[in-house]
């Protein structure tokens, strides 16, 4: 039976997430106290388990002057036991009707391994997204800058991304996901004008997201350059975003599957920027 989760699917829940994905339950928790929304959670329920799960995330899409109501598709998973049956395929129906019922026009998602692509092509999900690879050397400085933390960081990365098409997640998920990049060990550098959430290795610096203007991006990147000992950056950016990098490159990000009429138009894009999505 597939239905949406109650308190009682607590216990079933974490236990399949940890099986599934081998998150600590202290993780888990608390995505499920902080992110997730009883009535946006899907669960099959076989032999008194909590067989499948899947959680819908609020969020919207913007195309030029276009926003389309959306739902970001997190954490499927379906236990050892009962995979092989067909309970994904159903759950991935169940979602579409509950979309389509709620006046939703698409629902996104982001395959963890590149194998799901086709997986999910299959159930109707059509690739949209894309991301900037980009390597570069920078070097360090001590610039002055703003010392002032963001205030707002919603607004900071609508001002640096809002010449791209993409997905628009609200404040509170925005600052979840800088929460969790902390709690596995990430790094943050934030002033008055934005955010960078980033990763170092020796002297490589993974950055997942800088929300900050293309003008204050260089500044940024030279301070932490300075703060870390980095020779290069390696960055994740939307694909239309002017940085010169020494080497670049784009691939596949993500996928939707069109529902509304408003939608269908995307069937022809895939350059759409996805981030922030607890991978």
């Amino acid at each position: 039976m597939i239905r949406l989760s109650e308190n009682k699917d607590r216990e079933g829940i974490i236990a399949l997430w940890q099986e599934a994905f081998g998150d600590s339950r202290e993780a888990v928790e608390m995505f499920l106290d902080k992110r997730s929304l009883p009535q946006n959670t899907l669960v099959a329920e076989k032999n008194g388990k909590t067989a499948s799960m899947l959680f819908l995330l609020d969020g919207k899409i913007k195309v030029a002057d276009k926003i389309l109501k959306t739902y970001y598709l997190y954490a499927a998973a379906t236990l050892k036991e009962f995979r092989g049956k067909g309970i994904m395929a159903q759950m991935l129906k169940e979602a579409e009707k509950l979309a389509q019922d709620r006046g939703v026009d698409l629902i996104c998602l982001k395959p963890a391994e590149k194998s799901l692509y086709e997986f999910y092509k299959n159930h109707g999900y059509n690739t949209v997204f894309a991301t900037k690879f980009a390597a570069l050397k920078i070097k360090s400085s001590a610039l002055p800058g703003c010392s002032e933390n963001c205030a707002d960081v919603f607004a900071a990365r609508e001002t640096a991304f809002t010449s791209s098409d993409r997905f628009i997640w609200d404040k509170d998920a925005i600052e979840f996901a800088i929460y969790q990049h902390k709690y596995y060990g990430g790094k943050v550098f934030e002033n008055c004008e934005g955010y960078c959430l980033y990763s170092v290795d020796d002297t490589v610096c993974c950055v997942k997201e800088i929300s900050v203007t293309l003008q204050n991006a260089l500044k940024v990147l030279s301070q932490i350059a300075s703060a870390e000992q980095i020779v290069e950056f390696r960055i994740e950016l939307p694909v239309d975003y002017p940085i010169d990098a020494e080497c670049a490159f784009i691939a596949d990000n993500g996928m939707a599957l069109l529902i509304s009429d408003e939608s269908q138009f995307l069937k022809n894009r895939n350059d759409l920027y996805l981030n922030l999505t607890l991978d």
